[in-house]
């Protein structure tokens, strides 16, 4: 047997193993030391954090079974499974969260085309975003490839999801961390009431004086018919 095709087949072992991983990078990829690449910001509450996304979850995935919402994005009971495995392998320090399909597959206990599946719908309904990602390839200034495909970057813009969900998560990611802290976290709470406008309150007190004696003239009129003739 020859080295060449002892080289294919190691390399068609390694695409079994983490089908991720191509040769051939594919389009609208970039380097992983890109600044395009650059997606992942630390996870400030954490496991609160965690907890907010699969309430928000949760209510999402009754409302479409009360409403039998029946679109083929819609979730799907093992879905929680699935995103619970995708979010115990983020780190809250950094946010870095790129595991490959596989990878995911093989946590939440299911197959790879399931988990890809699923990170769609999240993407629908969570607001789950990726960048494709490439490395120098270890062929590179030889024959052959010169960058190889690697998982892809992910992260969460949870404000981009349907209106009710980024409610949903931020109340309950609020109720959570006063619960835990006993006061609401910098940036969540109740927005400060705004100032009166001087203005605007004197010509309301006027338009509120005159309706009063309006008011007062009606019903001495209604009450005392002969009063004010």
């Amino acid at each position: 047997m020859s080295a060449l095709s002892l080289g294919e087949i190691a390399g068609a072992f390694a695409d079994r193993k983490d089908p991720d991983r191509k040769r051939t990078p594919r389009r609208n990829s970039y380097d992983v030391d890109d600044q395009r690449a650059q997606v992942f910001q630390p996870v400030k509450h954490g496991w609160d954090w965690i907890a907010a996304v699969l309430q928000a979850f949760d209510e999402l995935l009754h409302d479409q079974r009360v409403t039998r919402y029946k679109e083929h994005d819609r979730l799907q009971d093992g879905d929680r499974r699935i995103l619970l495995s995708f979010l115990k392998l983020m780190d809250f320090k950094t946010g870095q969260l790129d595991p490959s399909y596989q990878e995911l597959a093989d946590r939440a206990g299911c197959h790879r085309s399931t988990a890809i599946e699923a990170c769609k719908r999240f993407a629908k309904w969570l607001g789950l975003r990726w960048v494709r990602r490439t490395i120098v390839a270890e062929t590179v200034g030889q024959a052959g490839p010169q960058r190889e495909q690697i998982s892809n970057a992910f992260y969460f813009d949870l404000s981009s999801a349907p209106r009710r969900v980024w409610a949903t998560f931020k109340a309950a990611l609020r109720r959570k961390i006063i619960k835990r802290r006993g006061k609401a976290p910098e940036g969540m709470q109740s927005p400060p009431k705004p100032a009166d406008d001087p203005t605007l309150m004197s010509a309301l007190i006027s338009l509120s004086g005159a309706l009063d004696n309006r008011d007062s003239a009606s019903r001495k009129t209604r009450h005392y018919p002969g009063v004010e003739i």
